[in-house]
């Protein structure tokens, strides 16, 4: 597990997701040669650049005439999963169709969309859309058992780069419930059932692909889960709705409206306003929004930057926000080094008035609700931020906690917003120890812990957030006082 994390700490999910696609678009090519499939390879390689023109191309006009930053993975992301879905093409009609569908779920995100925050998966809603035409053409061609054990791996590492195991687990669970009860009901064999869910059912696809799209999934953990219950649910359900027959594009289409609900609808345009050095390879990144963000101190955004040229990790990532709520400026903390990707890069060349985009207001690394729980942070490098907004938002409300801070970097150069945190000290009582190359022992730990009994929170780079928390785990600090924070890919 150890090298699997180490890889996909290496890539964002947006890459992780196209390349796994790629992948399998190129196994599936493969079966199809040699005749496992049941079509052709002339018909899949048409399909497949058909659907790749028609969402690249109509994504890129769509962008261009209401001025939007693209996200230069989406169109390909959406295209290669209606790939998967749509029957592959045998003649003109077919193609032009296909085309369409491309087309449809390329302008669901900029037309179905509210305050410029699109509401359902893209390829979902092309389906559901097309149904609705008279034209029913999901297939979803990647539920074969020659596919499945490509689907899983490639599925269970998108799940374990955006740690949503809550989200599929409930999706799973539940899809297997209702279609367990379905097959009491209708007199079937359950083993048999499951079997065919897994094997001949979208099941995998549908729950690791498209049902963790960070756009479209709910944002806390309560209603990742609910939202993982409803598609899950719907998935294995037998209804109609008028027109519409139950089917799995039609259950996540469901499943996104609750997720829209629930979770933060802000989609904000940043302009750049500046930038300060904090330490000798942290800087601080400064945006004025169009409208002030309404977030808890801990959350994280998708920021989305416009570039000419992007490396493997695309042009966006998430970020900590490092302001506190009620700011007028929306503000990040981000390490950047010699070997940066192109993302941090274009961030360093950003002049005042450039724009950015951030959406996806997520995380529940948020301090809690009681006051009088002692608290110790354990922040490793730029892990600091979430620490800084929640401090932020104390200095500014005169709230006071019982805090303590132990702050990890690689040396005395690197740490970051140590005037904050000094002022934190005097105004707050916030202590912070600072400790440079070397590694927080359990001395330090204990010294800290004195006779209270805190909750911890720890966040900084994965390896080192497990590492810590293994070691609270072996002083004898329980699961529910450990508080862990990531978000997919810096």
């Amino acid at each position: 597990m150890h090298y699997i994390d180490k890889f996909l700490n290496k890539i964002t999910m947006y890459r992780l997701v196209l390349y796994s696609l790629f992948a399998l678009a190129a196994i599936a090519l493969v079966l199809s040669f040699v005749g496992i499939l049941s079509f052709g390879p002339i018909p899949l390689v048409l399909s497949f650049c058909i659907l790749i023109a028609a969402c690249w191309v109509s994504n890129s006009l769509i962008a261009r005439i209401f001025n939007i930053t693209v996200n230069v993975e989406s169109a390909y992301i959406t295209a290669l999963i209606l790939f998967f879905i749509v029957a592959p093409v045998e003649n003109i009609q077919e193609m032009l169709i296909l085309a369409l569908v491309g087309v449809i779920a390329m302008a669901s995100k900029y037309m179905l969309a509210i305050r410029k925050k699109h509401i359902f998966n893209p390829a979902a809603i092309s389906l559901v859309i097309m149904g609705l035409l008279g034209s029913g053409i999901a297939f979803w061609w990647v539920a074969t058992p020659w596919l499945f054990p490509f689907t899983v791996i490639i599925g269970l590492l998108i799940v374990r780069k955006i740690r949503r195991f809550d989200l599929f687990l409930s999706f799973l669970a539940f899809a297997l419930v209702i279609g367990g009860v379905y097959a009491v009901i209708q007199d079937e064999n359950i083993g048999e059932k499951f079997m065919q869910m897994f094997l001949s059912w979208p099941l995998v696809f549908l729950g690791t692909v498209m049902l963790t799209e960070p756009l479209t999934m709910s944002s806390s953990r309560k209603t990742r889960i609910i939202y993982g219950a409803i598609v899950g649910g719907l998935f294995s359900a037998q209804f109609h709705i008028g027109p519409l027959f139950a089917s799995p594009e039609l259950a996540l289409v469901i499943g996104n409206v609750f997720a829209y609900i629930v979770s933060s609808k802000q989609k904000l345009l940043l302009k750049f306003t500046g930038k300060r050095q904090l330490s000798e390879n942290v800087y601080e990144f400064i945006f004025k929004p169009n409208q002030k963000l309404a977030f808890t101190s801990g959350q994280y955004l998708e920021w989305t930057v416009r570039s000419d040229r992007t490396d493997s990790r695309g042009n966006r990532r998430f970020f900590t926000v490092a302001s506190a709520p009620g700011d007028d400026d929306i503000r990040l903390g981000v390490r950047i080094s010699k070997d940066s990707s192109t993302f941090k890069q274009r961030l360093m060349t950003l002049v005042e008035g450039e724009t950015a985009v951030a959406s996806s207001l997520s995380g529940d690394f948020m301090m809690p609700r009681n006051k009088e729980k002692p608290l110790i942070f354990i922040a490793g490098g730029i892990g600091i931020t979430p620490f800084i907004s929640m401090i932020r938002h104390m200095l500014k409300s005169g709230e006071k906690r019982n805090i303590k801070m132990l702050y990890a970097a690689n040396s005395v150069n690197d740490f970051a917003y140590k005037d904050l945190l000094e002022e934190a000290k005097i105004k707050i009582g916030v202590e912070t120890r600072y400790i440079a190359a070397e590694k927080i022992t359990e001395e330090m730990i204990k010294d800290a812990i004195g006779n209270d009994k805190p909750t911890f929170y720890i966040s900084g780079p994965d390896v080192m957030v497990r590492a810590y928390k293994k070691l609270l785990r072996n002083i004898g600090i329980i699961r529910t006082n450990i508080r862990t924070d990531y978000f997919p890919g810096f």
